[in-house]
């Protein structure tokens, strides 16, 4: 695992209390909220690696978290951009399932992103990819001499509600599953 990307593309919307979430509370079209940035392993250096050296969870549990542990030369990357696209204030900590089965969270401040990462498989070494749509939360930044370790949390989710405003984001296959405006003639 020598990459992990961090997208953006999300339909941008704005609450409606009179109706149901449909596409009509949403623009057509995707919203690219942050530039593309990666975590990229650059050398077997140990002192100069800034890729993820560790992953625990699963792009196919869908319920629980993943984390992707650095070392070394990652806060940059934080400072740049992860500490803008993570959501701050989330709502009980982790998203929540509601009766459609979508997994939505909600937050102060923060982004949705599509994350993506390859691994190797078990049965001959082929690289497989994933991908999943998720709020970000970086949970460890920490300097200890010359050592630096980052860990970031992303649990996947559909929708991210802000708290305190009318402003709604979407997955674009969320969007795609969204109901689009009832006629009645």
């Amino acid at each position: 695992m020598a990459t992990v990307t961090f997208s953006s593309g999300v339909h941008a919307g704005t609450r409606d209390a009179s109706t149901d979430m449909e596409q009509a509370w949403f623009n057509g079209s995707t919203t690219a909220q942050f530039p593309t940035f990666s975590l990229t392993s650059v050398s077997v250096d140990v002192k100069s690696r800034t890729g993820p050296q560790a992953v625990s969870g699963h792009a196919n549990l869908w319920d629980a978290p993943i984390e992707f542990t650095v070392e070394r030369s990652a806060r940059d990357v934080v400072t740049d951009f992860l500490a803008f696209v993570a959501v701050k204030g989330l709502l009980n900590g982790r998203p929540f399932t509601t009766l459609s089965g979508w997994r939505d969270a909600v937050a102060q401040a923060g982004y949705l992103a599509n994350v993506s990462w390859t691994e190797r498989r078990n049965d001959g070494g082929a690289a497989e990819s994933f991908s999943v749509w998720g709020v970000v939360l970086v949970t460890n930044a920490t300097v200890r001499g010359a050592r630096e370790t980052l860990q970031i949390l992303v649990w996947p989710c559909c929708a991210l509600f802000m708290t305190g405003t009318n402003t709604v984001f979407v997955t674009p296959d969320c969007y795609d599953d969204l109901p689009g405006e009832i006629f009645i003639s």
